[in-house]
């Protein structure tokens, strides 16, 4: 730039704004670093529910499969009480408002299986959504029933020790 005295040139290098980076540098790194932690946290966070809420449809679907098939017995086995007192009643042992109670268990009990067949199918859907499939149509395996109970209620501080060593 020309001088406005002198006839020289004058350079006038504006060091404010570079100075204040580098005393601030620190500082910013250790922003950034907390703002890339909280993002990490978050990205767990949202891992962590996502298994959960897969845990959840997982035991759902298991337990729905078991309900279809405990309704699908129960089903079967009222329409065989149901013929039973149909030929009792065509034998003369049974009166017609006992063979129509009959029926209306077979055909109640055929309702309840049905819904437990359609709560089922809802319940892997749902799971196949979770689990990624295109419409929640993932074919899953499952097991037939959920596993049993633990016969004794596990320690308190075998279990927190546990969980303190595998942190």
């Amino acid at each position: 730039l020309p001088a406005a005295a002198g006839g020289g040139t004058l350079w006038d290098l504006d060091l404010g704004l570079p100075l204040a980076d580098l005393v601030l540098l620190p500082h910013r790194r250790r922003v950034s670093l907390l703002a890339y932690r909280a993002l990490e946290l978050d990205a767990a966070e949202a891992v962590l529910a996502l298994a959960t809420r897969v845990e959840h449809a997982w035991v759902d679907a298991v337990a729905a499969g078991q309900r279809r098939r405990v309704a699908g017995l129960v089903a079967e086995l009222t329409g065989a009480g149901a013929e039973l007192a149909r030929r009792m009643r065509a034998a003369g042992n049974l009166d017609e408002l006992r063979v129509a109670r009959e029926e209306a268990l077979c055909a109640e009990a055929l309702v309840r299986a049905d819904r437990a067949e359609a709560l089922e199918v809802e319940a892997r859907a749902r799971l196949g959504l979770l689990l990624g499939g295109p419409d929640g149509a993932a074919e899953v395996a499952l097991p037939e029933a959920l596993p049993e109970l633990p016969a004794a209620d596990p320690d308190a501080t075998g279990l927190a020790s546990g969980a303190l060593t595998r942190r």
